[in-house]
């Protein structure tokens, strides 16, 4: 199984991330997040939704946790060399565009 956007394919099963200049794997977290982003593309998802979906509603974490594996997924997409982004909407979360 795999989801797809733009130049950039998430391998489901394995945890590999591929784009036009190379593939990388993903940690667990990573895997769910890019799965959330890919599975709405286009859709601001809320930094609660986001929460709730990967670590779940009772989970104690903090919001900074978010924004590392924000910055982590960013660093994944450059390194693979794909052109779509993860977008900041500031006040409400996060949006995957190609």
């Amino acid at each position: 199984d795999t989801l797809a956007l733009g130049d950039l394919t998430l391998h489901l099963t394995d945890s590999r991330l591929t784009g036009p200049a190379s593939t990388c794997s993903l940690s667990k977290k990573e895997n769910e997040l890019f799965q959330t982003f890919l599975r709405n593309p286009g859709q601001t998802l809320t930094r609660e939704q986001l929460l709730n979906k990967v670590w779940g509603i009772d989970a104690e974490i903090e919001n900074g946790n978010l924004d590392n594996y924000v910055h982590f997924l960013r660093r994944r997409l450059s390194a693979v060399g794909s052109s779509v982004t993860l977008r900041t909407v500031r006040g409400v979360g996060y949006c995957i565009c190609k």
